[in-house]
């Protein structure tokens, strides 16, 4: 069973609409601690730094120079990204190795 913001889900839920649900409410998070600011471009939406960004990440420089490497891959990566459709395929991709090495250490033996 999974649970999201701290409510059980049936397991029936698409792993895949499990992970968008958990990504939106995390955003949810951030928008209302005004650390980013969103904003609806026709489709898509703009994310900006939010009024408490600055505050938050000298409190928190440490994590953050801990965490450079993977923040400079990931934007490396939305930096190539020009499409929604490519956003899409990515996320996908992303999601079906996530789900095969989990598989892989939960069950060596398939």
């Amino acid at each position: 069973m999974h649970f999201i913001s701290g409510a059980p889900v049936r397991n029936k839920i698409e792993p895949r609409l499990i992970a968008i649900i958990e990504v939106l409410s995390r955003i949810t998070k951030l928008v209302n601690k005004r650390l980013i600011k969103e904003e609806q471009l026709g489709r898509m939406f703009s994310v900006e730094t939010g009024p408490t960004f600055n505050d938050a990440s000298k409190i928190y420089q440490k994590d953050l120079e801990e965490a450079q490497p993977v923040i400079e891959r990931l934007v490396d990566l939305f930096l190539r990204i020009n499409t929604t459709r490519q956003a899409e395929l990515a996320s996908t991709v992303h999601f079906a190795a996530q789900s095969l090495q989990k598989n892989m250490i939960e069950n060596p033996q398939k």
